[in-house]
């Protein structure tokens, strides 16, 4: 509880844009935590269920890191990030008494999104933000990553070096649902307001009309004048003997 309305606060100062990516990365990420613990058995929870501070935990990992990124990485923390990474990753391949394969995949996909230019600028925070967390919370046992998937040909430490690419990947993922919601959210607005405009009556009809016209509009139709009209037999009769 205490965790969640932390998040709830550093959301709620933040503008809806951040509040959208972080409720998309919260979704893709309780997912993956569905088929990692159930399908694939990837890590165990103490409890064996997914505990509720799951999803203020990732919300508030995006948030820190998202958060973190509005100001650009000092090289030395750039450095720090890739190179402990790197050597994390290398250290699980070649050395490590567990192997961990899932350092191949954690460089790739580093790589891959490095050429984005707004992952750029996130993945030193990224990495620097969720590996002290994943070993916090394999330390106090919180959760353990197993040996091995359920295929058996994923090796994994635990924790895994291939977290860090695993997160940047959601935040990425997060990035592209959010833009595609407000995509369409702006489509459909957009729509909206020109069927209103074009079922609405121009503002400057009534002054392209003539004025008896204009009066006719909002009067309705004219009555007949009295003494137009056709006379009536008898009133002809009489004008006929006086003549």
């Amino acid at each position: 509880m205490v965790l969640a309305g932390l998040t709830g606060i550093l959301a709620w100062h933040e503008s809806p844009w951040v509040r959208a990516q972080t409720l998309c990365a919260v979704t893709v990420a309780c997912t993956v935590e569905y088929i990692g613990t159930h399908v694939m058995q990837w890590w165990d929870y103490r409890l064996g269920n997914l505990p509720a501070w799951v999803p203020a935990g990732h919300a508030a990992l995006f948030l820190l890191s998202i958060i973190s990124a509005r100001t650009p990485a000092p090289r030395w923390l750039r450095r720090t990030a890739y190179t402990s990474l790197a050597a994390w990753s290398l250290w699980g391949l070649l050395q490590a008494q567990r192997p961990d394969y899932s350092g191949a995949f954690n460089l790739l996909a580093i790589a891959t999104l490095h050429r984005n230019p707004v992952m750029r600028t996130r993945l030193p925070w990224i990495i620097a933000v969720t590996a002290p967390a994943e070993f916090a919370g394999t330390h106090f046992g919180l959760y353990s990553y197993r040996h091995h998937d359920i295929t058996g040909l994923l090796l994994m430490g635990n924790p895994p070096a291939g977290l860090p690419g695993g997160y940047a990947l959601v935040d990425f993922a997060a990035l592209l649902t959010a833009t595609l919601l407000y995509r369409v959210r702006r489509r459909y607005r957009s729509a909206r307001n020109h069927h209103s405009r074009a079922t609405e009556p121009p503002a400057n009809s009534l002054r392209t009309l003539p004025p008896a016209k204009q009066a006719d509009r909002h009067q309705g139709p004219a009555q007949p004048v009295p003494g137009s009209g056709p006379c009536p037999p008898l009133a002809r009769r009489n004008r006929r003997q006086q003549g």
